[in-house]
């Protein structure tokens, strides 16, 4: 049973009135930063446009622009009601219906390979379960739209780097101002993540802008080999730039001016271009490699492999 009548709350932009459901209080699709829009887009988000009326917080906002690794439907995550938007930095908080406060806080970060995902997929309910903890899920940009590096290129100085890194902590920064509104303890916060979202959790830990966002971390299947330095980030802009049709390494004008499926089809194109690439270099280690035989150390005398094992027997 769904019922409006849960008390309106006011954050630092301004009222949101949720819903309560089979025990459970819930804010959705709250604005946490202002759409990353047009001369927005590949730039740090900035803080929402206070609102007057009291929003209604009931639906989940829509879900970041995915880059899936193939044309297909199925592999595109949905947001509420099935919709993708760049205007997509939105936050989602649940609550067992009580009275109490300075209740623990609980962040989940999803995953997705760092392509795909939306906080609609992981209710924050799920987070509360039985206890009396707050769960809190959030969109981030994702895929080409929250990973490509334009600053690093001639004509790129207005862009911004490591865009979804840039919105988990305005995020961060949303809760450590609004969460004890809603009944959450800002000292005790806890940041989980999965897989790329483990990934960006151990980033966060490393990362001193998010000193002080939170108390506690749990990062889960994180691949580490997904951080990568600045000079590849530029190469592979340099070369994403050349599959929209853009030579050289200058940032074109326009690009704040493509649709986002333009922006999204060539960075599958670049994707399976590079997976090509790296296909053909394992294929050339692999022909340069070869295994060393069984038992290889057939040859070794008797004496030589007595005393090898009495060696080793003295390492600490």
């Amino acid at each position: 049973m769904i019922s409006r009548s849960t008390t309106a709350v006011q954050t630092s932009t301004g009222w949101v009135q949720g819903f309560t459901e089979d025990g459970f209080e819930h804010w959705r699709g709250i604005p946490y930063a202002a759409p990353p829009v047009g001369a927005r887009r590949f730039r740090a988000p900035v803080a929402a446009e206070p609102w007057e009326d009291v929003r209604p917080a009931i639906a989940y906002g829509p879900a970041p622009w995915p880059t899936p690794l193939r044309l297909s439907s199925r592999r595109v995550p949905r947001g509420g009601r099935g919709r993708v938007s760049e205007d997509c930095l939105t936050i989602n908080i649940a609550r067992r219906h009580s009275h109490a406060t300075q209740r623990p806080v609980i962040v989940y970060l999803y995953g997705g390979g760092n392509r795909t995902g939306a906080s609609s997929l992981y209710p924050a309910a799920r987070l509360v379960g039985d206890t009396d903890v707050i769960g809190v899920t959030f969109n981030f940009r994702i895929g080409v739209l929250g990973f490509l590096d334009l600053a690093g290129l001639q004509g790129g100085d207005r862009f911004d780097s490591n865009l979804a890194l840039r919105d988990q902590i305005a995020a961060l920064r949303w809760i450590q101002e609004n969460i004890a509104q809603f009944g959450g303890d800002p000292d005790n916060v806890t940041i989980y993540g999965e897989s790329a979202g483990g990934l960006a959790v151990t980033t966060l830990l490393a990362t001193p802008a998010a000193a002080g966002l939170f108390a506690r971390a749990v990062s889960a299947s994180p691949p580490a080999f997904h951080v990568y330095g600045r000079d590849r980030a530029r190469r592979w802009a340099t070369e994403y730039l050349k599959v929209l049709g853009f030579e050289g390494a200058n940032v074109p004008a326009e690009i704040d001016r493509l649709p986002p499926r333009t922006l999204i089809a060539a960075a599958m194109t670049f994707d399976r271009r590079t997976a090509a690439n790296d296909r053909h270099d394992k294929r050339q280690l692999r022909s340069r490699w070869r295994p060393a035989p069984r038992n290889a150390d057939r040859g070794i005398s008797r004496r030589t492999r007595s005393s090898r094992a009495h060696s080793d027997r003295d390492l600490p």
